[in-house]
């Protein structure tokens, strides 16, 4: 890490640390100051109108995220949530967004600002691992921080919660059904500081009683742990009105969930696409409630052009050979979706 970005890390942990006390103190006032700290990071006339909007938002006096920020304070525990409001804040969306704009330049293409990697096709847990290290030292290179892991089984699991310690400044999100995060694995990831965890949704209209129990119960485990989680749910035509309805979302904020994310199980059904995309924006801002709700895709799409003019990259474990080592940069060179962003 070089000096100055050290150095930046350190001040920025303390700032963070001093608005989290603030916000202890009087919520209001906190909350009123924290909208002020990302003007001071933004590099870039996108990034300032970005931050605008989002101060424009907290500083407002009925805005529910006022409660929502005090209930993530309340909730998470201290380290995690200075490590995650650190790497996210600071390092993915101001030093990473300065350095990939810079490489973007330099190599003449569109560089993702968040790295996708699913473990379904990885030849063995060793090479996952070995992959999914690689692919965040080359990331980190390029100005990319934010990573979303998808583990399909136990020992994906346990390999992603290594990668996480291995790569404290990087932020990381783990995206895993319920049943997969209580088979002995839960508590290992419990201690990562630098980890959201979202736990999935998919098909819960249906599901019983006793499968509804199994969810809440990871709930409130990551509740007591002090873990910032949230839900994440693939929907469709079928069950797009469930997702919707103010009963899931109360339950949701019920289990102290801080984010909702919503993903088309269906691609290219754009008018379902829209639909949902107009109820998350319907659930934000003044009129909103304690829970920040999105359309993964297109928010993420949103948030990575306001930061750095760039998008997001797939990349499924097993893409390379066991003797050979994934090219970051080849992949982006060959993604036809990031390439046409140009």
């Amino acid at each position: 890490m070089e000096y100055r970005h050290k150095f930046m890390r350190g001040t920025v942990r303390s700032i963070i640390n001093k608005a989290i006390n603030d916000i202890r103190t009087d919520p209001r006032r906190g909350i009123r100051n924290l909208a002020d700290l990302g003007e001071l990071f933004s590099t870039s006339p996108v990034q300032r109108k970005f931050i605008a909007l989002v101060r424009s938002v907290l500083k407002h006096p009925c805005n529910p995220y006022n409660e929502l920020i005090v209930k993530m304070i309340r909730n998470v525990e201290t380290e995690s949530l200075q490590t995650l409001s650190l790497n996210f804040g600071y390092t993915a969306l101001s030093y990473g967004a300065k350095t990939l704009r810079k490489r973007q330049t330099e190599l003449g293409c569109q560089i993702p600002w968040l790295l996708i990697y699913r473990f379904d096709q990885a030849e063995s847990q060793m090479d996952a691992r070995e992959q999914l290290l690689s692919l965040v030292a080359q990331g980190a290179e390029l100005g990319i921080f934010s990573f979303l892991l998808q583990p399909s089984n136990v020992q994906d699991l346990a390999t992603a919660g290594e990668i996480c310690r291995a790569c404290p400044e990087c932020l990381f999100c783990i995206a895993a059904p319920a049943a997969l995060l209580a088979q002995g694995q839960e508590d290992s990831l419990l201690q990562i500081p630098n980890l959201l965890l979202m736990v999935e949704m998919t098909g819960s209209r249906d599901w019983p009683v006793s499968q509804w129990e199994a969810v809440e119960h990871v709930f409130h485990r990551l509740r007591e742990a002090e873990r910032c989680f949230g839900y994440y749910a693939y929907y469709s035509e079928e069950d797009v009105e469930f997702f919707t309805s103010p009963g899931f979302t109360r339950r949701m904020i019920q289990n102290d969930c801080l984010i909702g994310s919503y993903i088309n199980r269906t691609p290219g059904l754009e008018a379902l696409e829209d639909r949902v995309y107009s109820y998350v924006c319907s659930e934000r801002g003044r009129n909103g409630k304690p829970l920040f709700v999105m359309d993964f895709y297109r928010d993420i799409d949103y948030v990575a052009k306001s930061v750095s003019g760039g998008d997001y990259l797939v990349i499924s474990g097993g893409d390379g050979t066991p003797q050979v080592e994934i090219s970051l940069l080849e992949k982006i060179r060959g993604n036809h979706r990031l390439q046409s962003a140009q």
